[in-house]
């Protein structure tokens, strides 16, 4: 299931993992036989077989259906796909295997319509006579999350027993039909209507606000801590540069043993290439382009250490960016390499930001240049700040020098605080540039960047609530209650894990 509509090799869709023709993979090649004709409403059915290249190989037959223009966060207007769905794909498996995915795996699409097909076809074979949710509890035993909202959830049972209407499970279904549906959209009736009121240039993000709720960050929850992980072996291949790093003298180039850097993103110093040792630092590089199709520069790195305080000047200076923490000192520091000067501070204002200007010139001629520091006082490590809108202000500042330079981001480690400034930007910056808002995947994104970015859930949701303030005009535009509805639930996560005081 995708966002996207028909359009099968549009631009939108190319993402489709699936050949048009024949592509091999390993020892295994993929021929599509032919495109069979539609009988599922918004959908394209292929045909497909797939062999083994070896002696003795097996070759199988499957068919894939690409049902697209279901968009994340919308709910469905009518059953019908559903209900084709579940006739003419679901039934017509009969016993085979079924895979059921969307863009970025398992979201809640993929489980409405698997608990609408268990449900419905549990009872219709009387396997079950006791509450649906007895059901949905027996999927969620087998897979890790699994949470929807509750407009979803009312849609999967409207779809349910619309299902039995058709079939001829329910008795009058003239009358009682149109007092389902009469209810169904009394019960919607909020979310259809602020459907309306959205502006149209935050149609994906106001969609995903619309949808929001205490179900919705379940999922999110259970889901967070897998989000872009790798196992201990891709770990070792992809960080080598770090492991050689921590197993001989260059272990004095990173603070913590646990916290990995990516070899494909990783920033290198010194001028030498990324094979010598010396250029490692535990660094790397965020590239990414703008909903304005600007591009944003970002390095997310660990705080210095006595022994890398002069690497980190020269990734400063290589890379000519401005630091987002940085150690005050004295009004002139003399390095290995670097000769800083400050020119200018702000002491730390009401919301806790502090701002230094700086002048690095390299020992050696190279030349020299300006650059700002701000550092933020008062988050805590692994936690969030008691409130969000000084994080909020600190992103405004950052966004007010309009630079097209890198922007470095450090904390102690640069995965957790550093992370959530990150991810903060992000989401901002991309907030119309995909087909969804999907703070999910951008998470995923940023963490094949930095791996372990973010580190507890809590900081993911303190994200969204300071990317919900930034737009706060245009929720309070949809729906007045949306926001403090949110900040209401964010505050109960932060007071249950113990970052806020309990009221």
């Amino acid at each position: 299931m995708t966002d996207t509509d028909g359009g099968i090799r549009s631009n939108a869709n190319k993402k489709l993992y699936w050949p048009e023709g024949s592509s091999r993979y390993g020892d295994i090649t993929i021929d599509c036989l032919t495109e069979m004709p539609r009988n599922v409403a918004s959908s394209h059915c292929y045909e497909f077989k797939m062999s083994r290249m070896m002696i003795g190989g097996e070759t199988k037959y499957f068919k894939l259906y690409h049902i697209y223009d279901w968009r994340e966060h919308e709910i469905p207007q009518s059953e019908k796909q559903f209900v084709e769905i579940h006739q003419k794909i679901i039934t017509d498996a009969e016993r085979s295997n079924i895979l059921i995915h969307s863009t970025e795996g398992t979201d809640s699409r993929v489980y409405m319509l698997t608990y609408f097909a268990c449900i419905y076809s549990a009872l219709a074979v009387e396997l079950y006579t006791a509450n649906p949710l007895e059901i949905i509890r027996g999927i969620r035993s087998k897979r890790y999350g699994g949470s929807i909202g509750k407009y979803e959830f009312a849609y999967v049972v409207k779809a349910f027993v619309a299902l039995l209407f058709n079939n001829g499970k329910l008795a009058n279904p003239s009358v009682r039909r149109m007092k389902l549906y009469s209810s169904y959209k009394k019960y919607l009736s909020n979310f259809l209507s602020h459907q309306s009121s959205m502006n149209s240039d935050l149609e994906q993000f106001l969609s995903f606000v619309n949808v929001l709720d205490s179900g919705k960050l379940d999922e999110y929850e259970a889901i967070f801590t897998n989000i872009g992980t790798m196992t201990s072996s891709d770990l070792l291949y992809s960080c080598r540069r770090f492991y050689i790093a921590v197993r001989n003298k260059y272990v004095k180039k990173t603070r913590y043993s646990d916290i990995v850097c990516l070899d494909s993103t990783a920033v290198t110093i010194r001028g030498q290439p990324s094979t010598d040792m010396e250029s490692f630092i535990h660094a790397n590089k965020f590239v990414y382009n703008t909903s304005d199709q600007k591009e944003r520069k970002l390095i997310l790195c660990q705080g210095p250490l006595d022994d890398t305080r002069d690497d980190m000047l020269d990734m400063i200076f290589r890379y000519n960016k401005w630091a987002q923490y940085f150690p005050e000192g004295n009004t002139s520091l003399m390095f290995e390499s670097y000769f800083v000067t400050r020119t200018n501070y702000k002491g730390v204002d009401l919301n806790c930001i502090s701002e230094s200007e700086y002048v690095i010139e390299g020992n050696n001629g190279e030349g020299k240049f300006k650059f700002t520091v701000l550092n933020y006082h008062g988050w805590p490590d692994k936690s969030v700040p008691p409130e969000h809108l000084s994080i909020y202000e600190l992103y405004k500042r950052i966004i007010s020098f309009n630079t097209d330079n890198y922007i470095a981001i450090h904390c102690s480690a640069g995965v957790g605080r550093t992370g959530t400034l990150a991810l903060i930007m992000y989401l901002i910056d991309t907030i119309s540039l995909f087909p969804a808002f999907n703070p999910v995947a951008r998470l995923r994104c940023l963490r094949q960047h930095r791996y372990g970015a973010v580190q507890r859930y809590n900081q993911f949701v303190f994200a969204l609530l300071v990317v919900f303030q930034h737009y706060k005009e245009d929720i309070d535009e949809m729906d007045s209650s949306a926001f403090g509805k949110f900040h209401t639930l964010a505050r109960e996560i932060f007071m249950r894990d113990g970052c806020i005081a309990k009221n």
